[in-house]
């Protein structure tokens, strides 16, 4: 919330979406006494649902996507907002992040393609953007009727259907901050991939999404257990420490916390002896092996 209420663009209006949280968030919100601000409090109904709320009651021309863990630079809506602006064939422009980890600490920087066709060949199945790092023209938004209600994945859904409409665009420059938390590193499960891949490609064909699929969607991203999401938390983290933002110290700190949520793991003895090699022979290993 502060980091938007320090835009140095500040002719904005802040949508909060309060999606039935049970801890103390209300309270936090109506803690900044900023006019700009305005709350939608509701019961839970998900991420799809609450977007398409707070696009719905939204008066400008301009949809700037953020999530509630992350941070944006000060300057991130005014250059989004400027490019838009000289660009008209552009209908989203994202940017690079800083991803930090659930204690902000600087983990590594995510860099995406920058023009239309660089970001429009990950399509259809990976989003070409870091998603709360988008700036959106609210009026292709509404003609491709908001973002479909399903559980994972909106992104990819949302971008394919827009990508007929215009331009895509990414600034090189990181304006978020982009938070990495246990909950949101885990990876999809084959069986949930597949199911994805099903409904994406009905949705693409037809405009229409299978509800028995989305039960088979739900069902199977609910098997990964607290520790797994950890686990898996810690070795991207370990793994970027390495090839990424060289500090084999705080990857092995991280491959010490994986090795807690689970004894035995190969893919961690191999990155503990990764990280006592130089960053060159690290990086020689990870192009080798990414071919």
């Amino acid at each position: 919330i502060y980091s938007i209420l320090q835009q140095t663009f500040n002719d904005i209006e802040f949508i909060i979406i309060n999606d039935g949280s049970t801890d103390n968030s209300l309270e936090i919100i109506k803690s900044y006494n900023d006019e700009r601000i305005i709350i939608i409090n509701q019961e839970n109904q998900g991420i799809a649902v609450s977007l398409n709320n707070g696009i719905k009651i939204s008066q400008g021309k301009y949809i700037a996507r953020m999530d509630a863990d992350d941070i944006s630079h000060n300057t991130r809506i005014k250059t989004q907002a400027d490019f838009l602006n000289d660009n008209p064939d552009v209908i989203d422009v994202g940017s690079n992040a800083d991803v930090i980890d659930q204690d902000s600490k600087f983990g590594y920087r995510a860099k995406q393609s920058l023009d239309n066709k660089g970001l429009k060949k990950k399509l259809p199945f990976k989003t070409p953007f870091i998603h709360p790092s988008v700036m959106m023209r609210k009026k292709t938004l509404t003609n491709i009727g908001l973002y479909p209600d399903i559980p994972i994945a909106q992104d990819i859904f949302l971008f394919n259907r827009l990508s007929n409409l215009g331009d895509y665009a990414n600034i090189k420059k990181p304006l978020i901050k982009y938070r990495l938390t246990p909950s949101a590193s885990t990876r999809r499960s084959a069986e949930t991939q597949n199911a994805l891949v099903s409904i994406l490609k009905e949705y693409l064909n037809n405009n229409k999404i299978n509800k028995n699929q989305i039960k088979l969607l739900k069902k199977s991203i609910g098997k990964f257990s607290k520790n797994d999401k950890y686990f898996q938390y810690h070795i991207l983290l370990a793994k970027k420490y390495l090839w990424n933002n060289y500090q084999p110290k705080l990857a092995r700190v991280h491959i010490k916390h994986g090795f807690q949520h689970k004894t035995v793991s190969a893919f961690l003895i191999g990155l503990f002896v990764l990280s006592f090699l130089p960053e060159k022979s690290i990086v020689l290993i990870y192009k080798f092996f990414k071919k």
